[in-house]
């Protein structure tokens, strides 16, 4: 409405100055035969065909007034030194040289609008006046016209501006049901469903966090899985045997040399058993996030000589060398004894099982950067390339030929992960390949 108000000012401001240059161009034209012409012979026909010669170059009707004229015997007198012209706003402001619009009914009641100009021969005003009188519905009609122009123009404005709404609101919600499908179909299992990614806005970025969402349940799950599969086969083993070993005890006549040997590995299972349950428990909390960190001072020297004399026996029972330096200071560190037992426990043990008889293992400790330093190196098996990024994984053996033949659950090293993540230290297994030995560097934050 305010874009077609302005649209109609301009458009009669327009057409009014259009009417105002015509008469005043025809005013000029006309003066010069005016001037040239006997007027106090001519007659009304005269005139009349004068009028008519212009005609076609107008919109409307013209009118000339001249002293006297015979056509006009009701003009009022002579005043102030004017000639008897009509008393019009046009006429009179068209004698003192202003050419005006005036917009009135005409003798047939019919909206008409009025302008005058005074006649100029060579640039001289002389005593005549051209009135030109057009109707008000041509105007009207251009008025409607650019009414009608707007009103189609603001049609097709809101057709397009609703359908890039609809376009737009639909480019929005299609990924974001897109989204609940995909929330839905996980929710009922399907963990191998993933979004494909519309562009790299926000809903795009939302996809990719709802893909690695998807992805990270997935894995937890598979995880989870391979976790209960392998606990309950890791179970079943040793429960096996401690049937077989108890049924013989209590079915079978057994010689006393016999039944203590039952006895014997009835009581390694149960230590063995007892440390798988315990591993998982550990390794349990942590996942949870309900582990408690232990904050106590322990001298990490003095607990890998104690220890190292605790797996002296093992050593010796598989033929291999273990050595222990750099003992003679404190290394004093921030942690729980039990964890920090683990820790040690699980890598000194992992290097005497992985190493044949005739090997030695060195563990070496010092400080180095603000951390004490625990270096563990043996001359084992070693591991393959393919194999050290998974040696943390749950139950996986890298040597999977012998695995039957080493004792162990493979939870050991994925327990001293937890371990060591959650109290901020370092770890890392170096390995030149198959045959060629292992060194394990832990960095603990040094108290």
């Amino acid at each position: 409405l305010f874009a077609g108000r302005q649209i109609e000012s301009a458009l009669r401001a327009d057409y009014e100055q259009h009417l105002r240059d015509q008469v005043r161009l025809l005013a000029r034209t006309m003066g010069d035969q005016v001037q040239g012409a006997d007027l106090d012979t001519a007659t009304p026909a005269a005139i009349d065909a004068l009028l008519q010669s212009y005609a076609g170059q107008v919109e409307g009707a013209l009118t000339l007034y001249l002293p006297d004229d015979p056509r006009t015997p009701d003009a009022p007198p002579a005043a102030r030194g004017r000639p008897n012209f009509p008393d019009l706003p046009e006429l009179t402001l068209a004698f003192d040289g202003e050419t005006v619009v005036v917009h009135r009914a005409d003798s047939a009641g019919q909206d008409t609008l009025y302008t005058a100009a005074r006649l100029e021969y060579r640039g001289e005003l002389i005593t005549g006046l051209l009135q030109l009188a057009v109707p008000a519905h041509q105007l009207q009609a251009q008025v409607l016209r650019s009414w009608g122009a707007l009103a189609l123009g603001s049609v097709l404005l809101t057709t397009l501006s609703l359908a890039a709404a609809l376009w737009s609101a639909r480019s929005i919600t299609r990924p974001l049901l897109t989204l609940r499908d995909a929330a839905l179909r996980l929710a009922q299992g399907d963990l191998s469903f993933r979004i494909a990614r519309s562009g790299q806005d926000e809903i795009g970025q939302v996809a990719d966090a709802f893909n690695g969402m998807a992805q990270e349940v997935q894995n937890m799950l598979e995880e989870q899985t391979a976790f209960a599969r392998n606990t309950s086969h890791e179970l079943r083993t040793p429960l096996t045997a401690l049937r077989l070993r108890t049924e013989a005890l209590r079915y079978d006549p057994l010689d006393a040399e016999t039944a203590r040997r039952y006895i014997e590995e009835v009581d390694e299972e149960i230590v063995h058993l007892s440390n798988l349950v315990g591993d998982v428990t550990i390794l349990s909390r942590f996942d949870a996030g309900r582990a408690e960190l232990g904050q106590d001072e322990i001298d990490l020297g003095r607990l890998a000589a104690v220890l190292s004399a605790q797996l002296e026996p093992l050593a010796h029972a598989r033929q291999v060398e273990l050595t222990l330096a750099g003992c003679d200071q404190p290394l004093l560190v921030h942690a729980g004894l039990s964890h920090l037992s683990v820790v040690l426990r699980n890598l000194l043990d992992n290097a005497l099982k992985y190493t044949p008889a005739g090997g030695k293992v060195v563990c070496t400790l010092g400080q180095r950067d603000g951390a004490v330093e625990v270096d563990i190196q043996d001359t084992g098996q070693g591991i393959a390339a393919e194999d050290l990024p998974h040696i943390f994984e749950r139950f996986y053996r890298a040597d999977k030929a012998h695995s039957d033949e080493i004792p162990g659950a493979g939870l050991g090293l994925a327990l001293v992960k937890s371990i060591v993540d959650a109290y901020g230290a370092q770890i890392r297994v170096v390995s030149a390949g198959v045959g060629r030995g292992t060194a394990v560097t832990l960095l603990w934050p040094a108290a």
